[in-house]
């Protein structure tokens, strides 16, 4: 019986916590903490988030540059979004985008 309690008891912890997790939507750099960038991803209709930036062998775009844009959503809604990336963050301070996978820089 304790196993049975012990099991359910865990299951509700793990739903909740799956319930809780709200990723961290951005408008600007200044929303996301000091290791992230503001991410818009290519889905329609896509809401901004704060993401990690790359590290050893993570994806990242060759001379991503940060933009400002608005992004349309149904229903004339429409969000304006500063100095976002598209699709990956950069890499972090230390690594260099090199055939679009973060590397540690050299010297």
């Amino acid at each position: 019986m304790k196993g049975v309690t012990l099991c359910i008891l865990a299951s509700l912890f793990l739903v909740q916590a799956a319930v809780s997790y709200e990723p961290n939507e951005c408008k600007k750099k200044s929303d996301c903490g000091p290791n992230e960038c503001c991410l818009v991803g290519m889905e329609k209709y896509s809401i901004p988030q704060c993401s990690s930036m790359g590290k050893t062998g993570d994806w990242c775009r060759t001379n991503a540059v940060a933009e400002d844009r608005r992004l349309y959503y149904p229903n004339g809604i429409f969000r304006d979004v500063e100095n976002s990336y598209s699709l990956f963050c950069p890499c972090a301070k230390g690594y260099t985008c090199k055939r679009n996978k973060c590397q540690p820089s050299k010297g």
